[in-house]
């Protein structure tokens, strides 16, 4: 039996409906025999557990995974890559808005030739006061991310697995900038193609996202920045450093 070109992962806590959208997005995509769909629990409380296998029953394309524990996205992520054998990972987070179209878009994409090892896709920013989009370089990825970030989120990447088992995966030790992380070892060993016009809806008021912790923030930057600091550019180890100093996010938590 051949191998599912894409495993999609999405790890999920306590947010059943969120899930389900995307599990209603991805079942009228048409591409459901090209693609696996992997959720991992992350220990959810026991009643979206009951709501999860309501969903696993009514999805049986879906494969779900119940952690006894909470372990965090960054194990979930690895434990989904673990569950499903295919050629291309996508990971996404339960929050985020993908309409089915651009599930089909996505398989279509990584099916051309010459695609490079990483793919970005555009992601649409949401909040109650705006809409904006941002997207990310493809070319020389390592020096852009080593001096401006990443710009897009989780739900906008895309991996070989070849390329995500070469690296080692995510790393559970980060409690942020897991995403930054990752893609800034995999820039040492390729550059990325962009899905120019597919895009991922961010939506930017949920509580519960790691950019409203700022205390979070703040730790995730230190052990960030330890671990990568001979990765980055002198300018984004001078504007880690007054994030510190300024501490940064507490101020935005304030405005």
């Amino acid at each position: 039996m051949a191998l599912p070109l894409l495993a999609i992962v999405v790890p999920t806590f306590n947010r059943s409906e969120n899930l389900e959208r995307l599990l209603k997005a991805f079942s009228a995509s048409g591409v459901v025999e090209e693609a696996a769909f992997v959720v991992i629990d992350d220990a959810s409380r026991r009643s979206v557990k009951s709501e999860l296998a309501r969903l696993s029953r009514l999805y049986p394309f879906a494969q779900f995974e119940f952690f006894d524990r909470n372990q965090g996205a960054p194990n979930a992520r690895n434990r989904g890559a673990e569950c499903i054998d295919s050629e291309w990972l996508w990971f996404i987070d339960d929050d985020d808005v993908v309409e089915p179209s651009v599930f089909k878009d996505v398989v279509g994409f990584i099916r051309q030739d010459g695609v490079r090892d990483i793919v970005f896709l555009e992601a649409r920013n949401i909040s109650q006061e705006s809409v904006s989009v941002a997207s990310m370089q493809g070319d020389n990825l390592h020096d852009y991310l080593a001096r401006y970030g990443q710009t897009v989120n989780t739900s906008c990447t895309l991996m070989r697995r070849k390329l995500f088992d070469r690296i080692g995966g995510w790393d559970p030790q980060l409690v942020a900038g897991q995403d930054t992380d990752l893609f800034l070892r995999a820039s040492e060993f390729s550059d990325a193609s962009i899905g120019k016009g597919i895009f991922i809806d961010i939506v930017h008021d949920a509580n519960d996202r790691i950019t409203r912790n700022a205390k979070r923030q703040m730790i995730g930057k230190i052990q960030f920045l330890r671990k990568n600091w001979s990765r980055l550019h002198w300018v984004r180890r001078m504007r880690y450093v007054a994030t510190f100093v300024l501490c940064v996010p507490y101020i935005k938590k304030l405005l």
